[in-house]
């Protein structure tokens, strides 16, 4: 009971690490950020996860999507809402 359930929650864990808060960092360098006080930072966190949440809903790859879209913003903001990215 003991083992097979820290196994669990160990692959839950880096499940979590590595779908969420390591393509943060990778995608937008979030460890780099200087925004510490205030709301700022928690609204970042929002934001972030928002963008993440309608690229992951395209077909190509975060990291190019970001980078295109940093090229070009206004088709970032052109981008039709989808359902389920609220």
């Amino acid at each position: 009971h003991g083992a097979p359930q820290l196994q669990t929650l160990a692959r839950e864990h880096w499940h979590v690490e590595n779908r969420l808060f390591h393509v943060r960092d990778v995608t937008f360098d979030e460890d780099l950020c200087r925004v510490r006080t205030g709301n700022a930072p928690q609204a970042l966190v929002h934001l972030r996860d928002k963008v993440l949440a309608l690229v992951r809903t395209m077909a190509s790859p975060i990291r190019s999507d970001r980078e295109a879209f940093a090229a070009n913003p206004k088709a970032a903001i052109s981008l039709p809402v989808r359902a389920g990215v609220e």
